[in-house]
């Protein structure tokens, strides 16, 4: 068995580090519940309850499974992409009104707006509409960029009729 060369010796402890730190970048990030199962593309339709589901201000990550998530904000609830916008990945619910991307420290507001990071477009929102029962579905088929966040599909009013 022939003897390792210094240089050969560097090379191999520098990839050896390098591992560790992506390896310990990622430990505090496990999946979610039942997010291996997680669909790898949206449903196009699909219910998420109704108004008093959502009785707080903040994020509600109930449907993250479908790669979504519903804010309740002063006199709206709306439903945004769970999906970054700097390299796709899923984000988490960091706080009450904060989301947080794993991959890359982006963090969004409770409006989906960018806050922190690498992150500079915010969160496209989903249509949403209620029927007769209150029941509000969702159309991920249909996304609105922030300047057209004020559609009335975009949203689902809070305010008392």
């Amino acid at each position: 068995m022939s003897e390792m060369s210094r240089r050969d010796a560097m090379t191999l402890a520098a990839a050896a580090t390098a591992a560790c730190a992506c390896c310990a970048l990622g430990a505090d990030e496990k999946p979610a519940e039942g997010e291996k199962d997680a669909p790898a593309a949206l449903p196009k339709q699909f219910p998420i309850g109704k108004l008093a589901d959502y009785p707080n201000e903040g994020f509600y990550d109930t449907h993250r499974k479908s790669r979504v998530f519903i804010s309740r904000l002063e006199d709206r609830l709306v439903v945004m992409s769970a999906i970054c916008t700097h390299k796709n990945c899923v984000l988490r619910k960091s706080e009450e009104k904060v989301l947080r991307c794993p991959c890359h420290k982006s963090f969004f507001s409770e409006q989906g707006t960018p806050t922190e990071g690498q992150a500079k477009v915010a969160l496209p929102r989903y249509a949403v509409k209620q029927d007769a029962n209150g029941t509000i579905t969702v159309d991920t088929t249909k996304s609105y960029g922030e300047r057209e966040w004020d559609q009335p599909e975009a949203f689902i009013s809070t305010k008392p009729a």
